[in-house]
């Protein structure tokens, strides 16, 4: 009798423990990275040089002849990241005083609508985390027209190869399990940016003709899509 008592009571404690193991494994919180991935749409950008409480969304896509495709971002699990979101990135490199330059050219740069996208990578460690980074690459389809306007403002284009990649590391990232649908994230001068240009063999060389430390700093607030990439495109052209 002893021993069947004994037996029971612990398989009681066995299955105690296994359901204190599991509600600790639920109420573990997701990693930044797992809220991270998706299809986001930016919808406020905000000078952070300025502290302006002025959304810039409007007036970076000034750029456009047509009415634009709204900057989408999609980060995947892998690490790959695909955007509509080129003029912003031009306006995260070159700033408020240089970036109206792109205005009425931006048709010719970015052709989102034949899904033609500004890709690259973004990568963040594991766990909960305050920064990530990210690299974009810029190889618009007209790479002439993307050169003669930066020679209009100065900028030394003659080492830039096939594209040119802009990496920022620690951007800040602000994200939780409680607000999953919206994101920000802040490029302040804590941020180190690192500009390259690479050829069509990926030999990839630290470009010097655009001072790096010029990004501008800002505060860029994104909500959360459902759909694909190329179906909130085609919704939208």
């Amino acid at each position: 009798m002893k021993t069947t008592i004994k037996s029971v009571l612990t398989f009681l404690l066995v299955i105690l423990l296994q359901g204190c193991g599991l509600l600790e494994s639920l109420n573990d919180p997701t990693p930044t990275q797992t809220l991270m991935e998706g299809v986001w749409e930016v919808t406020a950008v905000y000078d952070m040089g300025k502290d302006s409480t002025v959304n810039m969304l409007d007036s970076i896509g000034l750029g456009y002849k047509s009415s634009r495709i709204p900057f989408f971002v999609k980060l995947s699990e892998d690490g790959d990241m695909q955007s509509t979101a080129g003029p912003l990135f031009l306006y995260l490199v070159y700033g408020n005083r240089s970036y109206p330059n792109f205005f009425g050219k931006l048709d010719e740069l970015f052709r989102y609508g034949d899904m033609e996208t500004t890709n690259g990578d973004w990568s963040i460690n594991d766990g909960i985390q305050n920064n990530f980074d990210i690299q974009i690459k810029l190889m618009p389809p007209s790479m002439k027209t993307f050169t003669n306007i930066l020679e209009l403002f100065g900028v030394n284009v003659q080492k830039i190869k096939t594209f040119l990649l802009h990496r920022f590391n620690d951007v800040s990232v602000d994200i939780d399990s409680v607000t999953p649908k919206k994101m920000t994230w802040r490029w302040s001068s804590s941020v180190d940016a690192t500009y390259f240009t690479s050829g069509d063999n990926f030999d990839n060389v630290i470009w010097l003709g655009w001072q790096a430390t010029k990004f501008s700093r800002c505060k860029v607030v994104f909500e959360k899509r459902v759909g694909t990439l190329q179906d909130l495109v085609n919704q939208n052209k």
